[in-house]
């Protein structure tokens, strides 16, 4: 094993601060370790963070330009394209004509990936690992991640934590609420239970998040003490919720929280940041291309990491997402299945990179109905955000006779709210749709500790 080069600490002063020195060593060490760049990307992104519409317009250009040089040589499904098209490079004059590239389904991709068309043929080049989304259909994609592509995403999350309040590696502590599944290698278990010594980092499991499992948790926070607590929105929820009705001797308090993975309601947020005397900042993301968005502290939305991809949406308000880094296995105008409005509007903050401000749901969670109409799981979102007295929903549906509509009731609840649901849900379903109205102590959890707000399901 190759030891790290003792860094230069004027470097790090000038770069990082006094307070700043044992971040930088303990980095860089990993950096070392895997092979990745992420402290050069972030000092980058610090200085690109400042930059105007105009500037963020021409450096995303010049990626994508830079990228396309890349896949019309290496690629095959892209030598393909370009030559049945005629397309040459000297067509892609500015960012708008990345029109002229097709849409790409997640269905497609996986095809691609089997096939070999969509990974490079020099794709060793650029240090690639295997990866895999978790599938929302039960069908994971699996793919390949460049190494500049995990550089960027890295770094896209450190300066997302300067947005939190200044979160410094291995100077504070911070926790995890998360559900890994991944078959990691020897090397990789061994440098991740290192790095989370020498980062103060500790994680706790999420997945079947029942009573006795919150309890301990919130146990083991309290003796751990972190300042920083990140995790699935829901599972960060559920143990703020525990601790509001439990009465605990000691409570959990926090610098910052950073919720992920699912949307909750503003209710749930609020319960969040009462309990635990914090604001809680959102991020956004998804196992094919990672870090995308992240909110900053005027909390209006989150800021795309316009520096690592393009964020395109149709007339459905479907994501058509562009990683500008992963040259292995371009995703170039994916349509990754999730659904949000962007708004290019000023920020308070003053940064002008876009934001995501309403991220409603995901296409796979649509409800097709028999006369033709289509209902997303934004409709159930949108329903239950401003109930007061619901903590929390979960939906089931079969087909016009059945559906399952399962919440945990809050003190305050009322005939009222019932009859509001129900309404409702008839108004957009129509008088015919057959449901029952559930109240349950606790919403069910996937294995990998997500939650799935709406179901899709065969009847039985």
């Amino acid at each position: 094993m190759m030891w790290p080069r003792i860094i230069n600490a004027n470097w790090i002063v000038g770069t990082w601060g006094l307070q700043n020195m044992k971040t930088n060593i303990i980095y860089s060490f990993f950096e070392k370790l895997r092979g990745t760049e992420i402290l050069k990307i972030y000092e980058h992104l610090k200085k690109t963070e400042k930059y105007t519409r105009e500037q963020l317009d021409k450096y995303q250009f010049e990626k994508l330009h830079k990228l396309l040089l890349h896949v019309k040589d290496n690629v095959p499904f892209y030598i393909d394209y370009f030559k049945k098209n005629n397309l040459s490079i000297h067509d892609f004059k500015s960012l708008n004509d990345i029109n002229l590239l097709p849409v790409i389904e997640k269905k497609t991709m996986r095809e691609m990936f089997k096939s070999g068309e969509i990974i490079s043929k020099n794709k060793d080049t650029f240090n690639p690992i295997p990866n895999q989304t978790g599938g929302s259909t039960g069908i994971p994609l699996q793919l390949l991640i460049g190494g500049q592509a995990r550089n960027f995403q890295g770094a896209a999350v450190l300066r997302y934590y300067d947005w939190m309040g200044g979160y410094c590696l291995g100077d504070q502590k911070f926790a995890v609420l998360w559900g890994d599944m991944r078959v990691k290698s020897l090397k990789e278990r061994l440098s991740d239970e290192l790095k989370m010594v020498l980062t103060k980092r500790r994680a706790y499991s999420c997945f079947a998040m029942d009573k006795a499992l919150i309890a301990s948790h919130h146990k083991k926070l309290l003796r751990f003490d972190p300042e920083f607590l990140r995790g699935y929105a829901f599972a960060v929820y559920l143990l703020a919720q525990f601790q509001r009705e439990n009465s605990v001797n000691s409570k959990l308090s926090f610098k910052a929280v950073s919720t992920t993975t699912e949307k909750i309601t503003m209710k749930q947020r609020q319960v969040i940041e009462e309990e635990f005397g914090c604001k809680t900042f959102d991020q956004y993301g998804c196992g094919e291309i990672l870090m995308i968005a992240g909110e900053c502290a005027a909390h209006d939305g989150m800021h795309v990491t316009e520096e690592h991809v393009i964020v395109e949406t149709n007339e459905n308000n479907e994501f058509i997402i562009t990683d500008l880094d992963n040259y292995a296995m371009p995703f170039l105008r994916y349509k990754n299945g999730d659904m949000g409005e962007v708004s290019d509007e000023p920020c308070q903050c003053g940064m002008a990179h876009k934001r995501i401000k309403n991220l409603t749901g995901r296409v796979d969670d649509t409800i097709i109905l028999k006369n033709g109409k289509v209902i997303n799981s934004s409709f159930f979102a949108v329903l239950f955000e401003y109930m007061e007295n619901v903590s929390a929903f979960q939906v089931y549906y079969y087909n016009s006779k059945k559906m399952d509509i399962n919440i945990v009731p809050d003190v305050g609840f009322d005939t009222g709210d019932e009859k509001y649901i129900r309404d409702k849900v008839l108004m957009a379903f129509g008088q015919n749709q057959a449901f029952t109205l559930n109240f349950v102590n606790e919403i069910n959890q996937a294995k990998n500790g997500k939650t799935k707000f709406v179901n899709i399901c065969k009847a039985s």
